[in-house]
């Protein structure tokens, strides 16, 4: 799994990064709120320089989403 997602992940929430997997769910299994998974989204586009829409971030339900949706958009 991306090395770089998953510091940002720990970075922006109290996660450890055992507790990360892909298969994790963003909020049922992770218990991340709105404002979690927006940070998030913050720091991948201020770390990683990839954006996505509202409407992208809310069909990403789990890490491995997120994963894939980075694999498709950096290059």
């Amino acid at each position: 799994m991306n090395e770089k997602l998953i510091g940002i992940i720990v970075e922006c929430t109290k996660l450890k990064e055992e507790e990360i997997y892909p298969d994790a769910e963003l909020t049922d299994d992770l218990g991340l709120s709105s404002l979690d998974i927006a940070n998030i989204f913050i720091e991948i586009e201020e770390q990683l320089g990839c954006a996505a829409t509202d409407r992208e971030i809310d069909k990403m339900k789990t890490v491995g989403d997120i994963e894939a949706y980075l694999a498709k958009h950096l290059k």
